[in-house]
């Protein structure tokens, strides 16, 4: 059930004073609480009376999350009605400022559907103890994924992609130097699912749409630090397979067969001065056995700081190319992943190449999407961050493709989950996502996040 609530005396209600409310259903059955305002409640600073949370929708519930630091109790930036009313600044309000980087390819206007007026945010501007660090984190209250999808035009699904790129900028990650944030960290992953013809004309496979599953971004590690310091990152990316490999933990490959839709993701070869390091890997909580792993994880490593900002370039840079695992030999379509620090001037990082076993140049990017994530069991409140994230920019095809179009997910609801995150669109592609304390997300932030009305300017090549 989802929480809506008017913003005058916000604070009281989210306390769970429910006897200062009007309560109804609505047509669909969710519950609607209106705060009634006394002359004795603060008011939050700047915000309408039109304005929506998202949470449960359980008054009980709800004073249960704020006490155990899941749950925001309200606007921290409040004036009292019995005195003066003192001046209202928007300063309280202000997000820190952020244009594109110069080097970006130019960005449509776009309609900001769930912009940084909606919701609440400190933006780690204020101190904040860690009321659920009292509690065991756990993977009912800890913080979650927050996704988002994009919608193209033509969609990828009908016409691939080749050549992209997207821009990821920790615009605050200073809190992860707490002294309780060792073991835990952030990663942002931009996924994409190459298309292939695995399993094509395969019996059993009539059904069977495959993909290789990849994902590639940043990844830094939190914990105290000298001052000054910058934490330890990675660029990473990761392939797997179409297929998962057997269960069967038998390791007779003449007794034992692995599916015949099954082709590899091999770890490409480094050229002269690159530092990358690519290995096949285990899928988490996938029982590989004989030395069958699910797919293949590359790394390069960088130290990370807030304001850090990174282009990263996903693209098919040979039709064919061969491979060796084992001794084997596999031929392929050639894929890399480069990373390049724009906030300093450096050479462009190559992160990973991989050699998609089986595939030929006709089969690209299918669909892509993101996902915002903390690595390790995080308290809900344990710390603020903020990451902004632009594009995709599509570069091959050449100017096909258009953003139509941006949809939020946030982490399932429930009596446990951790309410304290925002996805924010902040103009053109651009879209920031945060969470820790100081936060509480608007009633829409499940549903578009940003429009854009343009249109590609060519056709999809034949």
């Amino acid at each position: 059930m989802l929480l809506i609530l008017a913003l005058a005396g916000l604070g009281a209600c989210a306390e769970g004073h429910a006897s200062d409310a009007q309560v109804a259903l609505n047509a669909g059955g969710s519950m609607i609480r209106r705060h009634i305002a006394s002359e004795q409640d603060g008011i939050a600073v700047g915000l309408t009376q039109s304005e929506r949370r998202y949470g449960v929708g359980d008054s009980s519930e709800r004073a249960a999350k704020v006490a155990h630091g899941t749950a925001s109790k309200g606007s921290p930036w409040k004036i009292n009605v019995n005195q003066q009313q003192a001046a209202k600044t928007k300063d309280f309000h202000q997000a820190p400022p952020w244009s594109p980087h110069a080097s970006m390819p130019a960005m449509p206007s776009c309609k900001s559907d769930v912009g940084q007026d909606m919701g609440l945010s400190d933006y780690g501007s204020m101190q904040h103890s860690c009321t659920s660090c009292q509690r065991n984190c756990s993977e009912t209250n800890k913080q979650q994924a927050t996704n988002l999808t994009w919608l193209f035009e033509p969609s990828l699904a009908t016409c691939n992609a080749f050549d992209v790129k997207l821009y990821s900028n920790w615009s605050n990650i200073d809190g992860l130097g707490c002294k309780d944030c060792d073991g835990k960290g952030l990663r942002h992953k931009f996924e994409a699912t190459i298309a292939t013809n695995a399993g094509e004309g395969l019996t059993g496979y009539e059904d069977k749409v495959l993909g290789f599953e990849t994902w590639f971004g940043p990844e830094v590690a939190g914990g105290p630090r000298a001052s000054g310091s910058d934490f330890s990152g990675h660029h990473v990316l990761e392939v797997w397979d179409t297929e998962e490999p057997t269960r069967n933990p038998d390791c007779d490959e003449k007794k034992v067969k692995n599916p015949a839709g099954r082709w590899l993701a091999i770890p490409g070869g480094l050229k002269a001065g690159e530092t990358f390091r690519c290995e096949r890997v285990c899928k988490p909580g996938f029982p590989c056995s004989c030395g069958r792993n699910t797919g293949m994880r590359c790394t390069a490593a960088i130290a990370m700081s807030s304001n850090q900002l990174f282009a990263y370039r996903l693209r098919r840079v040979a039709d064919t190319a061969t491979g060796t695992l084992e001794g084997n030999s596999y031929v392929g379509t050639e894929w890399e992943v480069t990373a390049e620090d724009l906030s300093q001037s450096s050479p462009i990082m190559v992160v990973g190449r991989v050699i998609l076993a089986g595939n030929s140049a006709v089969y690209g990017i299918k669909s892509m999407r993101q996902s915002h994530q903390h690595i390790g069991c995080v308290p809900c409140d344990l710390f603020y961050e903020s990451t902004i994230i632009s594009g995709p920019f599509i570069q091959e095809p050449v100017g096909v493709h258009a953003v139509r179009s941006a949809d939020g997910t946030p982490p399932p609801l429930t009596s446990e989950s951790c309410e304290l995150f925002r996805i924010s669109s902040i103009g053109g592609f651009a879209v920031q996502f945060e969470t820790g304390p100081g936060l509480w997300p608007p009633f829409e932030v499940n549903d578009t996040i940003f429009t854009c009305s343009h249109t590609g300017k060519n056709t999809c090549p034949a």
